[in-house]
């Protein structure tokens, strides 16, 4: 009943390979397309519900001795939510009165993170400081299931991570 395709690609470059001061910094960068359709019914040929066609991350890394910092950009491009195919013979762009329904339009986040290793002597604990949503780009999502409604995404975040390996 339904068509998925789609290709994934990723990249990542060591700067040391350019200069030796470069030494602890990479780039890196992800792309995903997909291309998700209903083969039969009402909505033939249209996108499945609740993915996006394009998803991308682009980020840099740099790491010395035990300390690393990262900073990256999360973007994918709109939803939709058009309804229920054998339910509905109207595949619906613009909002519904409750939130559920509609485009989702697409966004871009921006991320950083903050690491120490310890290392062997002490249980390869590793803790990190970070922020998601940097810049505190307002976006949402929807959702029709029995909480139908329309919801916003994650703010501005901080947090504290902390790893043991033993």
């Amino acid at each position: 009943a339904t068509t998925h395709r789609g290709v994934e690609s990723s990249l990542r470059y060591d700067f040391s390979k350019l200069s030796k001061t470069l030494s602890g910094l990479s780039a890196y960068a992800t792309y995903t397309f997909t291309d998700a359709t209903y083969q039969q019914g009402n909505f033939a040929g249209r996108d499945l519900p609740f993915y996006s066609r394009h998803v991308a991350t682009l980020g840099m890394r740099y790491a010395i001795q035990r300390w690393s910092f990262n900073v990256d950009g999360y973007a994918q491009s709109k939803q939709r939510s058009p309804g229920d195919p054998a339910t509905s013979t109207t595949y619906q762009t613009q909002e519904s009165s409750n939130g559920s329904l509609g485009d989702i339009p697409g966004y871009a986040l921006l991320n950083m993170r903050l690491g120490y290793d310890f290392g062997k002597s002490a249980q390869n604990l590793k803790l990190a400081f970070g922020i998601k949503n940097l810049f505190d780009r307002r976006y949402f999502t929807r959702s029709t299931d029995n909480n139908a409604g329309k919801y916003v995404g994650l703010p501005r975040t901080f947090y504290i991570q902390a790893s043991l390996a033993y």
